[in-house]
């Protein structure tokens, strides 16, 4: 995957762009909201474990942006204004598919950050001849409405691991 194409990504919001460690606090609070971190198929984080647990996300995502994932990367969604870390969105290969997955911290919903950056890289992903899928969550009403509103179709729904999903598809 050419992580070129996902450098200096600026929508009229926000920034995209690579996982800081700073960003692990933003990481930590929103994993102390248990039923998104449910939605998203992670299970439960207990109290003493979220520090840690946030740390190695963002470590990871690091990482994987660097050198790891061959297949997709991981960026950090940013306030343009205010620099403050709004959410995640990341973009794997999936057969002949591109996944794209997101999830915005709680105290920036409803402002439609979320729709904002699933067009933006749905948009600029199309224009260059990618097949586009979302996997929301059966839980997320959202993330399904976003999915629509950035053109996707809802195709079916799927199960994995213990998360069930509505299967949304977007081509050229």
């Amino acid at each position: 995957m050419d992580k070129a194409l996902y450098s200096g990504l600026v929508t009229p919001r926000l920034i995209l762009r690579r996982y800081r460690s700073d960003y692990a606090r933003y990481v930590e609070e929103f994993m102390r909201h248990g039923e998104d971190l449910r939605i998203m198929g992670g299970g439960s984080v207990k109290g003493s474990e979220i520090e840690s647990v946030a740390r190695a996300y963002v470590r990871d995502n690091q990482e994987t942006f660097d050198k790891r994932s061959k297949n997709g990367v991981r960026l950090a969604i940013v306030c343009a204004v205010t620099r403050e870390f709004v959410g995640n969105v990341s973009v794997y290969r999936r057969g002949e598919y591109l996944e794209l997955g997101f999830w915005v911290m709680p105290s920036y919903r409803r402002r439609h950050y979320g729709e904002e950056v699933v067009k933006f890289l749905s948009d600029m992903l199309i224009e260059r001849g990618y097949h586009l899928e979302i996997r929301a969550s059966g839980l997320s009403v959202a993330s399904g409405q976003i999915a629509e509103s950035a053109g996707y179709q809802r195709v079916g729904v799927g199960h994995e691991r213990d998360l069930s999903f509505v299967l949304y598809r977007r081509d050229a």
